[in-house]
């Protein structure tokens, strides 16, 4: 009886060991394709399609969305809207392909997200809200250089 019972635990446990073996490989898988899919890995330069893509839009259609993330931003102080999630990125501004969109407080600048390159670096929109300067849109890009690998630039989109 005991030996039954014995073998049984002994039976129950491979069983435990079997499934959270396979659980912690689904966990690692999960997180293995989330690193691979999450970055951009062509350049993060000036050239990005990101970069040449709001290079591209004229200095009224600027404006407007000047304006229209400047609006969000009493409505969502303190969040990031996001791709996909609770708090989504409106539909409006689908066109821009951005990963986030994150808000300080109802009259802090607002910084959108484009693509991320790799942890440390991506392609950023940053709105500035004209308290210590001139309202804006400005871009910003990784640029390593031999001497800084981490160099980033950048170029006022609007107003020009």
């Amino acid at each position: 009886m005991i030996k039954r019972a014995i073998g049984f635990i002994a039976s129950v446990f491979k069983v435990t060991a079997a499934i959270v073996a396979a659980g912690a490989a689904a966990v690692f898988l999960y997180f293995l394709v989330m690193v691979v899919t999450m970055f951009d890995r062509g350049p993060c330069d000036d050239t990005h399609k990101s970069v040449m893509q709001m290079r591209s839009i004229l200095q009224d259609e600027l404006a407007g969305l000047y304006d229209r993330v400047m609006g969000l931003r009493e409505k969502h102080a303190y969040e990031q809207l996001m791709r996909s999630g609770d708090a989504p990125i409106p539909d409006d501004l689908a066109y821009l392909k951005a990963m986030r969109i994150s808000f300080g407080g109802p009259s802090d600048d607002v910084v959108i997200t484009l693509t991320k390159c790799n942890v440390s670096v991506g392609i950023n929109l940053f709105f500035t809200n004209g308290d210590y300067g001139p309202e804006r849109i400005e871009i910003n890009w990784h640029q390593p250089t031999p001497e800084n690998p981490y160099w980033q630039e950048s170029e006022v989109l609007w107003p020009k």
